[in-house]
């Protein structure tokens, strides 16, 4: 991790962008499935919320409940 924030010629920043693809490409599916499942996890407590008008706390101590049974 960086100390401090500096600024870089745009000379050194040619492999960039190739360097970014490339990572991308790399980590794509394990990224895109983790943001898959974070979005099905808010989504399933927006309905929980929206059909039982539960707020977040209430709706926590029910999901333990489940779980212990």
């Amino acid at each position: 991790m960086a100390e401090e924030n500096t600024w870089e010629k745009e000379e050194n920043l040619k492999n960039a962008k190739k360097l970014i693809e490339e990572y991308e490409d790399i980590y794509k599916e394990s990224t895109r499935r983790i943001r898959e499942d974070r979005r099905r996890e808010l989504l399933e407590r927006y309905i929980a919320k929206l059909l039982y008008g539960w707020d977040n706390r209430k709706f926590e101590e029910y999901l333990k409940k489940l779980e212990r049974n």
